[in-house]
């Protein structure tokens, strides 16, 4: 699950308690009262009213800017807080809440310029720090961002959402101490934080502790009980740990709160694999697809179990789309060859011209040249066993799973079966190999 994080309107108004002329409104209280949801209608009363005071319509403009960004009108807000700018250029907190508005328009280049020149007037601005620590991590700039969040706690040490972005940030540095105690710190400020706790639950997954990991899901669970997304991450850890029927029932939960959810739809379809059940992993998947057409994961995931279905001319335009965006060419490359020979289509000619140029020396290049019989079945085992001591259990995995489809391929089935079986036995309940080794499997037994 995406990390998640939050923004803050500069609300440091206080009440508006400036005196009024009740014929300036109908309900001049109205105006920054304790319902919001009259704020625009009395404060609007007050901007139009020619007797209103300079200080009072800054106020009432303040608190409509608010209201039209709350209510979703981010161009009347702008136009609100740019009013306020107008009459007090001085003023940072129109400047950071205008800067948020552009912000969430994903005009950040605007937004920063906003927050810096909300900075200028007010140094101390822990708040404007915050957002505009947000506004560098959205535009990919992790280092600024790390920097405003770190000023923005060194001004309120207590502030858990700058906790928690920093956490993120720190993360995708490859930081996983760091976005641990992060997300430790705010959800020690903020208990109920319940992104800090999949921040985290996320870094302790990254990290391998699965215990952990799957602790915070569960807390998050408890405190969100209508949020999707700590079911989707609760189920990763169950399928991990191949507890597939808990994870499945997550994943119902998902899906009902959120029936759009294309990355719930995809792991129950995952999970659904799992057991060997590809008809309805396929219905998910195909739905998960149709809701993101574009996302290359997806179709290379419907790719696996469409291969494991025994639709090999479905799995390989999957994994055409899949090879399109897959992160590592090598593997998207192998899988389709895999499903056009398993169709009878087999194109020689591409994948050695696709092979040419990547790496087929580090793994999991090796399996490539493997199916282009550059690395015999004995160096295979030979490469698969000199890697890391965590990594051994998935490459046995994957050796024998790539060593008795080739024999599939070749026709020779019997060769097949014990590969295949082991394959099915051994290979880690999270991989596409042992699903698609069910699938072998069943078309292997009788």
């Amino acid at each position: 699950m995406a990390s998640r994080r939050k923004w803050i309107l500069a609300l440091a108004l206080g009440a508006f308690v400036a005196a009024l002329n009740p014929a300036f409104a109908q309900k001049p209280q109205d105006c920054g009262g304790r319902d919001p949801g009259r704020w625009l209608a009395g404060c609007t009363a007050l901007i139009d009213n020619a007797r209103t005071k300079a200080p009072e319509r800054v106020r009432a403009l303040k608190y409509r800017g608010i209201a039209h960004f709350q209510a979703g009108s981010l161009d009347g807000a702008i136009a609100d807080f740019t009013a306020v700018i107008a009459i007090n250029p001085r003023d940072a907190e129109a400047y950071s809440n205008r800067g948020l508005a552009h912000q969430m328009k994903r005009n950040l280049d605007r937004a920063i310029a906003d927050y810096d020149k909300g900075l200028a007037l007010d140094p101390k601005a822990h708040v404007i720090y915050f957002n505009r620590g947000n506004a560098y991590a959205e535009r990919g700039d992790p280092a600024r961002a790390i920097a405003d969040y770190d000023r923005a706690i060194g001004l309120k040490p207590d502030h858990a959402a700058a906790h928690r972005n920093r956490g993120i940030e720190r993360g995708k540095r490859g930081d996983l101490d760091g976005a641990i105690a992060d997300a430790t710190a705010a959800v020690r400020f903020d208990p109920r934080d319940v992104d800090a706790l999949l921040n985290r639950g996320n870094a302790f997954r990254l990290r391998g502790d699965l215990d952990k990991a799957f602790a915070d899901y569960d807390a998050a669970v408890g405190l969100a009980p209508r949020d999707p997304g700590p079911y989707v991450n609760r189920a990763a850890i169950r399928i991990a740990r191949a507890e597939f029927d808990k994870a499945i029932e997550d994943l119902d939960s998902a899906v009902a709160i959120s029936p759009g959810d294309a990355e719930a739809l995809n792991n129950r379809g995952a999970a659904l694999s799992q057991k060997g059940d590809f008809a309805r992993a396929l219905a998910d998947l195909d739905q998960a697809v149709r809701l993101m057409p574009d996302n290359a994961r997806l179709r290379g995931n419907r790719g696996f179990t469409r291969f494991a279905h025994g639709d090999f001319k479905g799995a390989a335009e999957d994994f055409e789309h899949f090879a399109s965006g897959a992160p590592d060419k090598r593997f998207a490359v192998l899988w389709r060859h895999l499903a056009r020979a398993r169709a009878g289509d087999a194109d020689r000619d591409a994948l050695e011209r696709d092979a040419k140029a990547l790496d087929l020396t580090s793994w999991p290049g090796p399996l490539l040249g493997f199916v282009l019989d550059q690395v015999t079945p004995e160096a295979l085992r030979a490469q698969a066993l000199s890697g890391d001591t965590a990594d051994r259990r998935e490459r046995r995995c994957e050796v024998a799973f790539y060593l008795g489809l080739d024999q599939i391929l070749r026709g020779r089935n019997e060769a097949a079966r014990p590969l295949i079986l082991e394959a099915a036995d051994i290979c880690p309940p999270n991989t596409v190999e042992r699903a698609v080794a069910l699938g072998e499997r069943g078309r292997l037994l009788p």
